[in-house]
């Protein structure tokens, strides 16, 4: 009676068995055979797959007979290494040699998510196993960093364009030295004669763990001035150096039309800023002493007008 005895599956990296049969005395064959007379199988001979083996009886009153042996490849769970990486950092699968595993550790999920931020600072073993017969098990450290985290802050400018703001911020958590790098380019842990606006502040740390913040440089609803214009009731224009220009005088001027009339109202100036001033000239010619007449019409910063109306002396 050649009749096998059941035997396998096994794995390819398993050591060699003999084989029985119901019978003693016959001899193997087959793939992964590597002894006849004893029926020594050996997987790794074999390699992976169903192997075919015969036992043979010999003689006159002989007997043959066959049977399938699985080998199973060993699964490898041998997990992709993964570089520290930082608290805030997104979420990354995880991969290992052979899929259909399971992970576990804190920080994973089954599936091989893993998120820093749920596991936090600190060094983390995570486990990949895959089940079964021939299955594997593996598991690595992965760092997480503690990012820089900070306090933001901001001072509004103290009146209207006078772009005086202040914002800064105050640094904890991650790993110094701390690099800081402000929206206007600035570096320092303060900044200032800022206008008003959001500003942005990237603060990283030696392990290049990094974060982001943003304040808002109010606007002032003060004004650092009194709009105001006037005009000097007489001028000399004689070329002493003083008094031979007429101005407006003024604060908090953004728009100006300035003009001049002789007596007859006839228009002998204008000007449009508080830098274009009345020399006593008209058409390139000097003018007699006398009274001349003004009418100014100012818009200030604050976008109100003014309009001032009087006369001037002109005088040698």
């Amino acid at each position: 009676n050649a009749t096998i005895n059941p035997s396998g599956p096994y794995c390819i990296l398993d050591a060699p068995v003999n084989l029985t049969a119901a019978d003693a005395g016959g001899t193997w064959s087959g793939n992964g055979i590597t002894d006849i007379n004893a029926g020594t199988f050996d997987p790794s001979v074999a390699g992976a797959g169903a192997h075919t083996i015969t036992y043979e009886i010999s003689g006159a009153c002989g007997d043959t007979k066959t049977t399938s042996i699985t080998v199973v490849n060993k699964a490898n769970a041998t997990i992709t290494p993964v570089a520290d990486m930082c608290d805030n950092a997104p979420i990354i699968n995880l991969n290992a040699v052979d899929a259909g595993g399971t992970w576990s550790g804190t920080g994973v999920s089954a599936t091989g998510a893993f998120d820093p931020s749920v596991a936090g600072a600190g060094t983390h073993p995570i486990t990949y196993e895959i089940s079964g017969l021939c299955g594997d098990i593996n598991t690595i450290n992965i760092n997480v960093n503690e990012s820089p985290t900070a306090i933001i802050s901001a001072i509004g400018e103290t009146c209207q364009d006078n772009h005086d703001g202040i914002a800064w911020v105050v640094i904890n958590g991650g790993t110094p030295p701390y690099t800081i790098l402000w929206s206007n380019n600035e570096t320092t842990d303060t900044i200032t004669s800022l206008a008003p606006g959001m500003y942005n502040v990237n603060i990283s740390d030696t392990n290049n763990c990094s974060n982001t913040l943003n304040v808002d440089v109010a606007m002032s609803g003060d004004l650092c001035y009194q709009p105001t214009i006037w005009v000097p009731n007489v001028f000399s224009p004689n070329g002493d150096g003083q008094n031979d220009i007429l101005f407006v005088r003024g604060e908090g001027v953004s728009k100006l039309l300035f003009i001049i009339y002789d007596r007859w109202g006839e228009k002998i100036f204008e000007g449009k800023s508080m830098s274009e001033g009345w020399d006593g000239t008209y058409r390139g010619a000097k003018l007699d002493p006398g009274v001349f007449f003004y009418y100014v019409k100012a818009t200030f910063l604050n976008n109100t007008d003014s309009v001032l109306e009087g006369n001037v002396t002109l005088i040698k």
